[in-house]
């Protein structure tokens, strides 16, 4: 059997991972670690040979094997700058192929997690304290970054319980889990699969790393400088968080409306998280819509969604959005866009439009945008409820605009946002809508339908604009997914008007 030479170690945030990089150091397999933060992100400059060498110099042990690691939340970005993709690239039948082009000899190791919950706590701990890891000395031969030295028992004391990011983590956690299975399968690739909770006290499957690489047999380095992070306090939110949401069914309506009238629990003063966190519905006073808005919006907070989709949105534009457009005359003069995500939609409008308005539910993705596009004159950034368009004046607007967005909503929801068209476009303007046409799960939760639609159709949706005072002047229904993920006829596009 040939010798391999490099090992790629595939891991989602707080997966167990750092913890299998100092195994692999320790026993000379690579100098494993996020080597391609060096190489990746809007400002990279990098050809991709160049790229490569510069992660996998920083990979390479004394012996000459490499270990680089990738986390799914940005191998998207890792693929683009293997692959030298331009932004207008058309997407792949296959998940990241430079990525695995240039792995193509590698062994390849895939380290899970068996408890989503306590990963996801896991995330809320580094989050809110900004420490990633804790190590025995600062003099131990490696030290990750956002380390601290010794296991504090009050590091995260501070931390408070929040039901709903933890929620949106265990989401995140099982896409980015997603994404990885796709990837295997679409290359046709078998990894050793790792689990952290049988690894944690046992560096025992080194052997099977050494012998899977082809390598001799060696006594197992097992001198760990790394210590666990998790006390008390990870196990009190864990316990309460069961107690709260695990054993408790999740309120109807009616109850949800009860909760909201109610006081809210009083919580101990903690210091601001690192990010915006999106409202809780309970105790918060937000209507029906907007809670069931909330639900939707956790699915899409620190999804690695937006950069896979990223380098898609210069060809769905021209393939698919304007040949859809071009008959009718768009005003692009004063533009809305509603749910912006990461702007790669914006990127395009702001390119034709005197002004747009970008709308978010979420605090993240109106802050990502103002740094994304900090130096765009034209661009006004605006955080809703995510029912309403308040902010916007009655007939601001001469075209609106919703792509890959309102596929998710709630159908009230949906039509909450048609009556909000109807004030805010100027008489004769027109409004874009990309919307589902699911019909098979009227009552069922969105998130287990195919590509997360919500129950929608191309005549419902026709309805709803007529009684809200606006005539579709076009609608086509169209199918979404590439490969195993092609739906038939799963979406629809419309186009409405604005009666004077």
């Amino acid at each position: 059997m040939p010798q391999k030479t490099t090992i790629v170690i595939c891991a989602t945030q707080r997966c167990g991972s750092t913890l299998v990089c100092e195994d692999l150091r320790n026993n000379d397999l690579g100098c494993a670690e996020e080597h391609f933060l060096r190489v990746i992100g809007p400002q990279r400059k990098h050809e991709p040979a160049e790229a490569a060498r510069i992660v996998e110099d920083a990979a390479r042990g004394a012996n000459g094997i490499v270990s680089v690691k990738v986390m799914s939340s940005y191998a998207d970005q890792v693929n683009a700058v293997l692959g030298d993709l331009p932004p207008d690239a058309p997407p792949s039948a296959k998940l990241w192929p430079a990525l695995r082009d240039r792995y193509r000899d590698a062994l390849w190791i895939y380290i899970d997690r068996r408890s989503a919950l306590r990963q996801a706590v896991s995330r809320l701990m580094a989050r809110h304290t900004g420490i990633n890891h804790a190590v025995a000395s600062e003099t131990a031969a490696f030290v990750p970054g956002k380390s601290q030295v010794g296991n504090t028992a009050d590091y995260n004391q501070h931390v408070p319980f929040h039901p709903s990011e933890i929620e949106w983590q265990i989401v995140n956690i099982a896409a980015e889990k997603f994404l990885w299975e796709e990837f295997f399968e679409q290359h046709g690739l078998a990894p050793i699969r790792l689990t952290y909770e049988d690894i944690a006290n046992d560096p025992g499957y080194i052997a099977g790393i050494r012998a899977a690489m082809g390598l001799p047999d060696a006594p197992i380095v097992g001198d760990r400088k790394l210590l666990k992070l998790a006390n008390e306090r990870t196990e009190q939110i864990i316990g309460r968080f069961l107690q709260e949401r695990v054993k408790t069914p999740p309120p109807n309506r009616a109850q949800a409306r009860k909760q909201a009238e109610a006081p809210a629990p009083r919580e101990p003063a903690a210091p601001a998280p690192s990010a915006p966190v999106p409202p809780s519905s309970g105790g918060s006073g937000l209507t029906d819509l907007q809670q069931e808005t909330a639900v939707v919006a956790r699915r899409w907070a620190e999804t690695p969604y937006y950069n896979s989709v990223e380098q898609r949105a210069r060809k769905q534009w021209e393939s698919l959005i304007w040949p859809f457009l071009k008959d009718y005359n768009v005003d692009f003069s004063s533009v809305l866009e509603l749910a912006v995500g990461h702007g790669r939609m914006t990127q395009i409008l702001l390119e034709k439009a005197g002004h747009v308005t970008g709308i978010d539910v979420l605090q993240e993705n109106i802050d990502f945008c103002r740094e994304r596009f900090a130096n765009a004159t034209n661009l006004t950034l605006v955080r809703n409820d995510g029912v309403k368009l308040d902010s916007v004046g009655d007939g601001a607007v001469s075209f609106a605009f919703c792509f890959d967005s309102m596929v998710h909503f709630d159908s009230d929801v949906v039509r909450s946002y048609l009556a909000e068209f109807q004030r805010v476009l100027k008489p004769g303007g027109l409004a874009f809508c990309h919307h589902s046409n699911l019909t098979r799960n009227p009552a069922g939760d969105f998130q287990r339908a195919a590509h997360a639609r919500n129950f929608m159709s191309q005549a419902l949706f026709q309805h709803y604009a007529h009684k809200e005072g606006l005539r579709v002047v076009k609608s086509e229904v169209i199918d979404w997914g590439a490969g195993a993920r092609h739906v038939r006829q799963l979406d629809c596009l419309s186009l409405l008007w604005r009666p004077s």
